[in-house]
């Protein structure tokens, strides 16, 4: 392989580690700026859409469900990735459908965060979805278990405040919606 300059660091070599239909895990060995070699390891992640479902009367729909990474239940925004051909905005509607068997009035953009940036290359776009409702079943992938939560937007704010929703796209979804809120009623 030869030399490829990124950023301030060149790439000496890449070697693939591991790949599913999520992640692919990688390890480039490279020279940093000021002549030492090092190696990074990178995870390049499906990028996903993240939604904050919010009703006419500030009430959010959040999910909560067993996430196998951290051993633990989690609290979060309605997500998932974007499959083949699909925009961002295709995939949050697809999955507001599916998990919660609801539509919105409203779609607004919040922006695209990169969670973890050192290690981890995975756009979370997000997503306001306003006026949603409840327009059928939802049809959660097999194998998912969604508990689903309708809490005041002010309690959900207080949630990632003290640690109760710890999820890094919902905790910057829901703060960001919240700001969002707020400057359009001044």
């Amino acid at each position: 392989m030869s030399r490829v300059v990124k950023g301030p660091f060149e790439v000496v070599s890449t070697r693939h580690i591991y790949t599913n239909p999520w992640i692919t895990v990688r390890e480039d060995k490279v020279v940093r700026p000021g002549g030492t070699q090092s190696i990074f390891g990178v995870v390049e992640m499906m990028a996903g859409s993240s939604i904050l479902a919010l009703t006419d009367d500030c009430q959010v729909y959040l999910a909560r469900e067993y996430k196998y990474g951290l051993q633990n239940y989690s609290i979060e925004t309605v997500s998932g990735g974007l499959e083949v051909g699909e925009t961002p905005l295709e995939t949050a509607q697809r999955e507001l459908r599916e998990e919660f068997g609801m539509e919105a009035r409203e779609w607004i953009s919040l922006g695209t965060i990169y969670p973890f940036t050192n290690v981890i290359n995975s756009a979370s776009y997000l997503f306001l979805a306003l006026g949603v409702e409840v327009k059928h079943p939802p049809k959660p992938d097999p194998g998912e278990h969604i508990e689903t939560l309708k809490l005041p937007l002010e309690r959900v704010v207080e949630m990632v405040m003290n640690g109760e929703i710890v999820n890094g796209s919902a905790c910057a979804l829901i703060l960001k919606a919240y700001y969002y809120l707020k400057s359009m009623k001044q």
